[in-house]
């Protein structure tokens, strides 16, 4: 976010924060952001909230992740991870990408999605990227023609897998694993009747089976 003089960002500590209200300097009051939380920026900093340093800008990454078709729609924060080496997994979007799912800035909001489905004006994706802290460097991982919604990713404990979701434009997500550098991409499931996978997690003893 941004000051509301335009001299620079605001950092905050609290994601949701970030994505909704950004506190001005000096009380100068509040600037509201993106109402429908679907993309955010990256900070880092200490523990203590000291040396705060933004890592993206231009509203880079995807936040609150929506997808599916009427009958299968869903949704939920989407956040950057750390590997093992100390890089940090994103979800980066491609410009001008819009979601398919549309947030209705005028209608109360009684269920934490309130969104009509709108897929002839969606556009874009997004991509699994990797930043490092060091340089600043990113390195893309995903890459789909035509544009896909890469999400959710997260590195194996072994540091040698990823795993994320893709879904389609309007389509429900289905689960993915690759390489640790984005190589040897391959869909494990759609889920129960194909109605959609989300939220994949590691187990320690799973890793340990190369034909995932």
């Amino acid at each position: 976010g941004h000051r509301e003089d335009g001299k620079g960002p605001v950092p905050a500590l609290l994601s949701h924060r970030v994505a909704n209200e950004l506190p001005a300097d000096l009380g100068q009051g509040f600037q509201h952001q993106d109402p429908g939380h679907d993309w955010s920026d990256l900070c880092i900093g200490r523990p203590d909230g000291s040396e705060l340093k933004m890592l993206t800008e231009e509203q880079a990454l995807w936040f609150g992740a929506s997808y599916g078709s009427l009958e299968t729609r869903g949704g939920g924060s989407n956040m950057p991870v750390w590997t093992g080496d100390g890089k940090i997994l994103v979800s980066r979007r491609l410009p001008d990408s819009k979601v398919p799912w549309e947030y209705q800035v005028d209608r109360p909001d009684t269920d934490h999605f309130n969104r009509d489905f709108r897929p002839e004006l969606a556009q874009g994706g997004t991509e699994i990227c990797r930043i490092d802290l060091g340089d600043g460097a990113v390195e893309r991982l995903t890459h789909s023609e035509p544009p896909v919604w890469d999400f959710r990713q997260s590195e194996s404990p072994d540091g040698e897998q990823m795993v994320f979701c893709r879904a389609e434009t309007g389509g429900a997500p289905a689960i993915w694993v690759s390489d640790a550098d984005g190589e040897n991409q391959r869909m494990l499931t759609r889920g129960l009747d194909e109605r959609g996978a989300d939220h994949p997690r590691w187990v320690p003893q799973a890793i340990k089976n190369k034909d995932l």
